[in-house]
């Protein structure tokens, strides 16, 4: 009898076990165990440490540290090991005891601070005033940090006082610092790491100086790389020493620097401040990085002490990196980069295009004499003059630099496209046990094995299996038998007397085949459920099935203790009898119709108002239905209200999966980020629409570029790399080629190898735009005959063409006419120039393309005769 659905397993899947079934094993093992008082994690007796967390297991430790398994904020956060100590202050890993995570919890502890019990005491150097505004100046610390979602700025939770201190509630951090990175390898680290480094930052950066507050003590060992995410993501860390500055102002500042990394102007009290502040330290860490060798203090470097060109130590650097690092480090904050976002900008920018010269912005050479104080402007050059404006150009470096800021695309997994620090979930792929909508926490358990579906509810141990009556029909006095037919008389009589009795109360009748009658005859073990004076009377088989009251199928007996449920109208089932007797029904279960799930909670000893399934952590019960489907019947803790929303309806496995993961519309189906809860919702066929995103965490513009937008698996991925989507990278590189042309056009572009082969002496002001190959047509009677072949080149004032017979040269200001001839007769498209000192016009056939890498951006132009007549016709034309 199959009582339950199948497809609910307590197998290992997504989830944890719960602590009780880990417990439960190692005890089925012989192994002494001890929770851990941090994470909770049953842990072998013999164990120093816990394996999942690595507390060690109880008591306190020395040297001040806080006591392992502390609580904080009235138990709303426990103490763990220590991570490690600063300038003023523990940070220790510890557990959010309400959200069930691990956290970093630093702890204010200044130098020479001892510890009565759990108090801190303040050192006898620092007065209690004192103590106190540092403090506020700690709680002023996560009071900044916590105004900023930022996936590269360490995130704060929460801060508060206690113990004769304060304690800060931080994102717990796995990684490395890049100065323990560097300590490691004992190595630089390679550009292109770099700058995928840097872009995450300088966009940090940019959104804590918009805010009006500045770190003021960037360096390697504030960076961590935290572990686990691809790309690689930085987080900026400390903001102790972070300030607010107001623009152009010059306020009164403590002195909080290290040396090597701090600008000039943080060295005086009440010099002016702003964002380039943090981008000399920024650039100051970047040239460490890229070096391996510090950079020399600015206060050295205001005395005579050289800076010496990151170039110099790492010949592996490329010039528009090194530029840009002594950009951002130049002494005077004027000529530094006024924002982190510009100074990225200009180390992924290069500093001319390969393959075409023009008018291009290069930075000045920054002079290796002594660098001046911030004050002097004395030993500046003459100014530079202004760039010429290049707007087609500035274009393809915008996109250049749009393509540059992507990462690789990850073809085996969806990072979160919003906030790129997770893997997105799809929760109707998953497998195992189904995590607990209601508390979201521990694994749905089963708690009827599949195999034990079918149990006995009356001795629990036999198995219920399909019963067919035999016979003609069940017994309607004892309706526990079953009334089959025997012969009684002489064999191979054709009217013979046919008889039916009962097989368990040898109630007896006489049978009529023909009308599918019986006619009660004796009742030898008496009426049992029938009235005496039946005996004699004639019913149809049914009628006798009825009193019976007995279905002909749909029936279940126990394979040990004979006990047998029938089926009722109403899809329940009645217990009828126990080893063929009906007194021995229990009490209990007596004239009960029950469902079959009832039935086997009863067979399990599961209480009928609790479910087939149930959470170990938060007690919701779940009744199982057809096919995957559970139902919530109950939710004693249900701080989230899913009862309200999803009691009583019988949903399949993948919709609470869903509601476990905390989609929103979880019917839906999609991916849900775990960090940040972006949505992707199932859109068409291979389609996922962005249907939720939180603001707060969208840091790189995805959510806002992307809203209700539908997209392949494919293109999301592409967005979580920081790319475009396949098919908007596609008009992006329609789009560069298109003003490439347009470049080229204006004269913003020219062709270096054209210029160099360029075969004439150039006028003033002339520029080379192309080189080609090309053939001289004549026209004749019949049509056009080629007459000659060589080269041509067109620059901004002439078209010139060089053959094996001879040359032609035309100034465009001479040119009347250039269009394409119309004929047929000859494959190649056919250019005519008339000029209008001649009466006969000039035919040329040009084949060739015009190739550039602008920005790092690789563009290529098939060259046409249209190309040909239409930039000819734009150079004739007036400028």
């Amino acid at each position: 009898m199959r009582l339950l659905a199948p497809g609910f397993r307590d197998t290992n899947g997504a989830h944890p076990a719960p602590a009780g079934l880990v417990r439960a094993a190692l005890v089925s093992e012989g192994v002494s165990s001890q929770q851990c008082i941090l994470c909770s994690k049953w842990v072998p007796a013999t164990a120093r440490v816990c394996p999942s967390c690595g507390t060690p297991r109880g008591g306190s430790t020395a040297n001040g540290i806080l006591a392992v398994g502390l609580q904080l904020a009235g138990g709303s956060y426990s103490v763990g090991r220590l991570l490690g100590r600063g300038g003023f202050g523990l940070t220790y890993l510890g557990a959010d005891n309400r959200l069930g995570r691990q956290i970093a919890l630093k702890e204010f502890f200044p130098p020479g601070a001892v510890r009565q019990g759990t108090t801190v005491v303040p050192p006898s150097t620092l007065a209690a005033p004192d103590y106190a505004a540092a403090t506020r100046r700690f709680l002023h610390e996560a009071q900044v940090l916590a105004r900023f979602q930022h996936p590269s700025i360490v995130a704060v939770y929460a801060a508060f006082q206690e113990n004769g201190t304060a304690y800060m509630v931080m994102e717990y951090l796995r990684g490395e610092t890049l100065g323990q990175r560097l300590e490691r390898d004992r190595q630089p680290l390679a550009e292109d790491e770099l700058i995928a480094l840097a872009r995450p930052l300088a966009e940090a950066l940019d959104r804590v100086h918009a805010a009006g507050v500045l770190h003021r003590d960037i360096k390697p060992e504030n960076i961590v790389v935290a572990n686990g995410a691809a790309p690689k993501r930085p987080v900026l860390i400390d903001f102790g020493a972070a300030r607010d500055f107001v623009h152009g102002a010059t306020i009164r500042q403590s002195v909080v620097l290290t040396p090597g990394y701090a600008p000039l102007e943080q060295y005086g009290e009440r010099a002016r401040r702003g964002p380039y502040t943090d981008i000399y330290a920024f650039a100051a860490t970047l040239y460490h990085l890229a070096t391996g060798t510090q950079p020399a203090a600015a206060i050295d470097r205001a005395v005579g002490i050289e800076l010496k060109p990151p170039r110099d130590l790492n010949r592996r650097l490329s010039p528009a990196f090194n530029q840009a690092l002594l950009h951002a480090l130049e002494m005077n904050v004027e000529q530094r980069p006024q924002s982190a976002s510009e100074f990225f900008r200009e180390l992924v920018t290069a500093t001319q295009v390969p393959g075409y010269s023009g008018a291009t912005r290069r930075l000045a050479t920054l002079a290796a004499a002594p660098a001046r104080a911030p004050a002097s402007n004395a030993g500046r050059g003459p100014k530079q003059p202004p760039a010429v404006p290049r707007p087609h150009r500035t274009r393809i470096e915008q996109i250049a630099a749009e393509f540059a800021a992507g990462g690789e695309v990850q073809a085996d997994r969806l990072r979160c496209p919003i906030c790129r620090d997770a893997t997105m979930v799809e929760p109707a792929r998953a497998s195992g046990a189904i995590r607990c909508p209601v508390c979201r926490v521990a694994g749905i358990r089963e708690r009827i094995p599949p195999e034990e579906r079918s149990r006995c509810p009356v001795c629990r141990a036999g198995t219920l299996r399909p019963s067919v009556p035999g016979g003609l029909m069940r017994c309607p006095a004892c309706r526990a038998g079953t009334v089959s037919t025997y012969t009684k008389g002489r064999k191979l009589v054709v009217f013979a007397d046919t008889r039916a009795k009962c097989d368990r109360c040898d109630a007896d009748f006489s049978y009529n085949r023909w009308q599918d009658t019986l006619t009660l005859a004796a009742l030898p073990n008496g009426p049992g459920h029938l009235a005496a004076d039946l005996i004699g009377q004639v019913k149809t088989r049914g009628e006798w099935s009825r009193l019976a009251a007995r279905p002909a199928g749909d029936s279940y007996q126990c394979d040990r203790c004979h006990a047998e449920l029938d089926g009722t109208a109403g899809g329940a089932y009645e217990l009828i009898a126990v080893e063929g007797r009906v007194d021995r029904v229990p009490s209990a279960h007596r004239g009960q119709q029950r469902t079959q799930l009832e039935w086997s909670k009863i067979a399990h000893q599961i209480p009928l108002v609790e479910g087939t399934h149930a959470c170990p952590i938060c007690a919701a019960q779940f009744d199982a239905g057809d096919g995957d489907r559970l139902t919530l019947i109950r939710a004693p803790r249900d701080p989230l209200r899913v009862i309200e929303r999803y009691g009583g309806k019988p949903l399949p496995a993948a919709t609470w999966r869903a509601i476990a993961a905390g989609m929103r519309r979880p019917s839906r189906g999609g991916y849900i980020c775990p960090a940040c809860t972006a949505e992707l919702e199932a859109a068409g066929e291979a389609g996922y629409r962005l249907t939720a995103y939180d603001a707060a965490r969208d840091a790189f513009g995805a959510g806002s570029r992307y809203d209700e937008t539908t997209l392949r698996r494919e293109d999301w991925q592409r967005v979580a790399a920081g790319r475009l989507p396949a098919e908007a990278e596609r008009q992006r590189r329609e789009e560069a080629q298109t003003e490439l042309w347009a470049a080229v056009l204006t004269g913003e572009l020219g062709d270096p190898a054209a210029e160099t082969s360029y075969p004439e002496r150039k006028a003033g002001g002339e520029q080379v735009l192309v080189r080609l190959a090309a053939e001289q047509w004549k026209q004749t009677r019949d049509g056009f005959d080629r007459s000659d072949g060589g080269e041509l080149w067109i620059t901004t004032r002439r078209i010139v063409f060089h053959g094996r017979r001879g040359n032609v040269l035309i100034p465009v200001d001479k040119v009347t006419y250039c269009g394409i001839q119309a004929q047929t007769a000859v494959p190649e498209e056919i250019v005519a120039v008339r000029r209008r000192d001649r009466a006969r016009p000039l035919f040329f056939a040009a084949k060739g393309e015009i190739s550039a890498t602008i920005a790092g951006l690789p563009l290529r132009i098939e060259w046409s005769a249209g190309h040909f007549v239409e930039l000819a016709n734009r150079l004739r034309q007036p400028q």
